[in-house]
């Protein structure tokens, strides 16, 4: 089991804002992303919006960086630990660029970068962006093999119906072989046969109940393209288990060990450490350490 981190102070999403998390500076948030480095952590998430409707502000927050940035900013900051968008918004993206932009920073890091992707589901911001709503689904998938093209050919050409290139030549190449790894989020059965066909891994943001997961698993382990996969294929849930009760008390090593345990066999490959709410960025940071020192080595694989 690998353990994600969402840096608070990237976004202020009010679903999970706390107060001092308005108060984070880029110094503090440069701060907790070195000590979850040196705590053994595995991943930094960055999340994505670009154009929040004013009419969406309120349930969305106003506050998000842009994610290939924030990631090389703190990759030069951190000697470790990896970074994975969170889901970058495939359709609001050139794939070329993007595909630049996550080789260089997968070559200056030496291998740290996975790109989560997803198709959107903002429809005024797709507006607000002046790219069609209904297509995005095609959209993503083409710019999957796009990028993927550009990153794995020594000849990239690509004839698509939202992109084409070719007598190209595109270099530095990811460090990472044949690719840096692709998650692809959604919960829907299109998001989960996009994982299975064009994806190294699935990555659905929100928590689901045990038999609703189970069912999406079984669906997308049934694609044909799942089948015929030789390389290892990631299950990506955030906050797969809650770091306290109902009546806030915190939930034991043990318990959160044997959790864990149940969702290792169950195929999830990756989440985020539980703990509970936290009032100040060190009380945040006193958590992750008991976790990584606690929980964290006996969920390892």
């Amino acid at each position: 089991m690998k353990f994600i981190i969402t840096v608070p102070g990237l976004f202020l999403s009010p679903k999970v804002i706390d107060p001092w998390h308005v108060e984070m500076t880029p110094a503090d948030i440069t701060h907790y992303s070195r000590r979850v480095d040196e705590l053994g952590y595995d991943y930094i998430r960055v999340p994505e919006h670009l154009l929040i409707p004013r009419e969406l502000s309120e349930s969305m927050g106003t506050k998000w960086t842009e994610p290939v940035t924030t990631m090389a900013f703190l990759a030069g900051a951190t000697n470790q630990i990896s970074f994975v968008t969170g889901i970058l918004v495939l359709p609001y993206h050139d794939p070329v660029i993007l595909a630049k932009g996550i080789a260089t920073l997968d070559y200056l890091s030496g291998g740290r970068v996975t790109l989560g992707v997803g198709v959107g589901h903002v429809e005024k911001e797709f507006e607000a962006l002046n790219i069609p709503f209904e297509d995005r689904g095609v959209i993503g998938s083409e710019y999957i093999q796009a990028i993927k093209e550009l990153w794995t050919s020594d000849d990239p050409t690509f004839d698509g119906r939202f992109v084409q290139f070719k007598d190209v030549v595109f270099d530095p190449k990811p460090v990472q072989k044949p690719h840096p790894p692709i998650w692809v989020g959604g919960l829907s059965k299109a998001a989960l046969r996009r994982a299975a066909t064009l994806g190294d891994g699935w990555q659905p943001l929100a928590s689901r109940p045990l038999s609703e997961l189970t069912s999406m698993l079984d669906y997308l382990r049934e694609q044909p393209a799942y089948q015929q996969r030789t390389r290892p294929f990631d299950i990506v849930m955030q906050r797969a288990i809650a770091g306290e009760t109902p009546s806030g008390a915190a939930v034991g090593s043990d318990e959160l060990v044997q959790r864990f345990g149940e969702l290792k066999e169950l195929g999830l490959t990756h989440t985020s450490p539980a703990i509970g709410k936290a009032r100040s960025m060190e009380e945040s940071l006193d958590e992750l350490q008991r976790f990584a020192e606690d929980v964290m080595p006996l969920c390892r694989d």
